[in-house]
């Protein structure tokens, strides 16, 4: 009977660790989710600029396998992709990591680029 009140006296701190465990897969979850927008913000990318794996390959150096492994999520994209693709369309770079535009700055996104070549064309510029 005295483990009893010991266990219950340290109750808190099964309280804290589960919270934190909480935590932590929260995170990873969150983590994961991150690499899968990236991951598909990449595909996106290549098919707007309709490129095939292969071509990608050609021009970054990067095995098309890789791209795919990443594009399907079998592997996570990582600083060297991000670096590949920014070298190739550097307008895209925030977008590709937060999926955001800052057009002030020169940061652009498809659908922002799309809707500016609309208007192009509506005004013949």
């Amino acid at each position: 009977m005295t483990s009893l009140p010991y266990v219950a006296g340290y109750g808190w701190l099964i309280i804290i660790l589960i919270n934190i465990i909480r935590y932590y897969l929260s995170c990873k979850h969150l983590s994961e989710n991150i690499y899968q927008m990236i991951s598909e913000r990449i595909e996106k990318l290549r098919k707007i600029k309709e490129l095939s794996r292969r071509d990608l390959e050609k021009i970054t150096n990067i095995a098309e396998y890789t791209w795919r492994a990443v594009e399907t999520g079998k592997q996570k994209p990582n600083e060297d992709h991000i670096k590949a693709l920014s070298k190739i369309w550097p307008e895209y770079k925030v977008w590709l990591v937060f999926g955001e535009a800052m057009p002030e700055v020169g940061q652009i996104s498809p659908e922002l680029e799309e809707i500016r070549d609309q208007q192009n064309l509506k005004t013949g510029t």
